[in-house]
């Protein structure tokens, strides 16, 4: 059995007690609010690949805010949403099938918040005009949080054993 010396058991120790620490005080910590498509908000038109791209990273806990408003276009009313897609090829072929409505017509106007709760893709794209929003718009987001730093930096002697320095 190998004998741990007391600096790597100090380490070991730090480690534990700060990942226990990250673990209790994450659902404490401030979210960052991030409006979706900057100025523009949820609307037709705007290029969202390019705006996460430009965005990026996102964070689990971040809040995304779906801003939009409905528009008329001669007596026809245009209706915008927030579809949550099952997976990429959903995400991708702009597929509604199976996927769960997280805000209607209805809530743009103020805003609606969605929390990136997991480490995981989220897929997101709005289903007015039976999908046409989607494929022609591109009404469509993915965004993948990332997790944040929880532990910080321990300086390491410089043939990387674990001793502190």
């Amino acid at each position: 059995m190998a004998v741990l010396s007391t600096s790597k058991k100090l380490l070991l120790l730090l480690t534990i007690v700060l990942l226990a620490l990250a673990s209790i005080s994450h659902g404490s910590l401030p979210l960052t609010e991030i409006k979706v498509g900057g100025e523009f908000g949820w609307k037709y038109g705007v290029n969202y690949t390019e705006w996460a791209m430009n965005t990026a990273p996102f964070y689990v806990g971040d809040s995304l805010g779906f801003y939009y408003k409905n528009s008329s276009l001669g007596n026809f009313t245009i209706y915008h949403n927030v579809h949550l897609l099952r997976d990429f090829e959903h995400f991708l072929n702009c597929d509604f099938s199976d996927s769960y409505e997280v805000a209607d017509s209805s809530q743009g106007e103020g805003g609606f918040e969605f929390i990136l709760s997991e480490l995981r893709p989220y897929f997101f794209a709005c289903d007015a005009g039976e999908g046409f929003h989607c494929r022609n718009g591109p009404m469509k987001l993915l965004v993948m949080p990332i997790l944040r730093s929880w532990i910080p930096f321990v300086p390491c002697k410089p043939d990387n054993s674990t001793d502190l320095v």
